[in-house]
C-alpha cells in the first residue's frame, strides 16, 4: 500500500514540478544569467540521480547571499534581518522537500525519488535566488516601501568594500 501511496505522489509531484519549473522560466535575465547552465548529458536513471548540477546551484545562492553581506555589511540592522530571513528560509526549504516527498524508506521510493528530490529542490533555490537578487543587483528606484538599493547604489557598495 505504501509504495503505491509513494508512486502516485511520485506522479503528482511530476505535475508539480512541471508547473514550478514553467515558473522559474519568468524569473529575470539577472538572475538567469547568474546561474550555470545544465548541459550534462544525462541519459539514464543513475546519470539523472547524480548530476553536479543541484550543487552548482547551491554554490551559486550561497556565493549571491556571501556577497550580499559582504555588500551591505556596514548595514547591521539589514544584515541581522537577512540572517534571520535566510536561516527560516532553509527551514521552509527543508520542510516543503519533505512535504512533497516524504521520507520513506529506499525500497518504498522508487529509483526516481533521488531525481523527483533535486529537481524540486532546484526548483526551491532557483525562485530564492530570484528574490535574493534584488540585493546583490539591485532594484530601480520607484519602490520607497522597500531597503532595495538601486543598481548604482550598489556598484558603488561594491567599489568601497573592494577598497578595504
Amino acid at each position: 500500500m505504501n509504495k503505491y501511496l509513494c508512486l502516485l505522489l511520485l506522479v503528482l509531484s511530476s505535475g508539480l514540478l512541471k508547473a514550478q519549473e514553467h515558473e522559474f522560466y519568468s524569473i529575470t535575465r539577472s538572475a538567469k544569467s547568474i546561474l550555470p547552465p545544465d548541459d550534462e548529458e544525462r541519459n539514464t536513471q543513475a546519470e539523472m540521480n547524480t548530476s553536479q548540477y543541484p550543487e552548482k546551484v547551491d554554490s551559486v545562492l550561497n556565493y549571491v547571499y556571501r556577497d550580499i553581506l559582504r555588500v551591505y555589511a556596514d548595514d547591521t540592522v539589514f544584515i541581522k534581518q537577512l540572517k534571520i530571513a535566510e536561516a527560516a528560509w532553509i527551514k521552509y526549504r527543508d520542510a516543503e522537500l519533505e512535504a512533497i516527498l516524504p521520507p520513506a524508506p529506499p525500497e518504498e521510493r522508487g529509483s526516481i525519488y533521488p531525481l523527483c528530490w533535486w529537481e524540486y529542490k532546484i526548483s526551491l533555490e532557483k525562485r530564492h535566488l530570484e528574490e535574493l537578487m534584488k540585493w546583490y543587483e539591485g532594484e530601480d528606484e520607484g519602490d520607497g516601501c522597500s531597503s532595495y538599493k538601486t543598481p548604482e547604489e550598489i556598484a558603488l557598495r561594491r567599489k568601497t568594500v573592494r577598497k578595504k
